[in-house]
């Protein structure tokens, strides 16, 4: 089993989200600037243009590690990505790695899901960028947990049917009603 996605740059990872939510606070400054040339809307510049450097900082941060590749090696998980532009390659002992399925909101009733892995003190996540197809995330997991003989938890069962849905193309709004418009 040897499973890959595109293997973006940190440039692209980092600009892909950055420019989506920037260009908001970006039109917010000179909406804020134009219409209200203020002592109040210089105050309100400041803090929007703090809010986008913590977006960037927070972005740097998150889109600096970036997994691209997973196959399953003689009892080994080996995962091969991107850290900050220089390729790397970690075998994990399958035995010894613990697997979790990770969601994070992506706005009102947009929730994405992603793996975690984790070996000793190290985590490593697929599909945090949330850009890998959900077929290839659900081929990852239950490769994992055929290879390392568990049982699937009723937790993970509920995510991996959210998740198949996903697969399938349906969208958030009819899996968060269950089907009903």
């Amino acid at each position: 089993m040897k499973i890959k996605v595109e293997n973006l740059t940190f440039q692209e990872r980092f600009f892909k989200r950055f420019l989506s939510t920037s260009v908001i606070i970006i039109f917010l400054i000179t909406i804020s600037y134009l219409f209200s040339p203020s002592s109040n809307s210089s105050i309100l510049v400041l803090i929007l243009t703090g809010s986008l450097i913590s977006l960037a900082i927070t972005l740097f941060i998150s889109t600096r590690t970036y997994i691209y590749e997973v196959h399953i090696e003689s009892n080994n998980l080996v995962l091969k990505g991107d850290k900050t532009n220089q390729s790397f390659e970690v075998h994990l002992p399958i035995s010894e790695t613990i697997i979790e399925i990770k969601s994070k909101g992506r706005g009102r009733g947009k929730v994405g899901y992603y793996l975690d892995f984790r070996y000793q003190k190290e985590d490593y996540q697929i599909n945090r960028l949330f850009n890998w197809h959900y077929s290839r995330v659900l081929e990852v997991f239950y490769a994992f947990k055929k290879a390392k003989d568990e049982k699937i938890i009723f937790d993970e069962k509920y995510y991996l049917e959210i998740m198949e849905k996903k697969a399938q193309g349906k969208s958030d709004f009819l899996i968060v009603n269950g089907g009903k418009k």
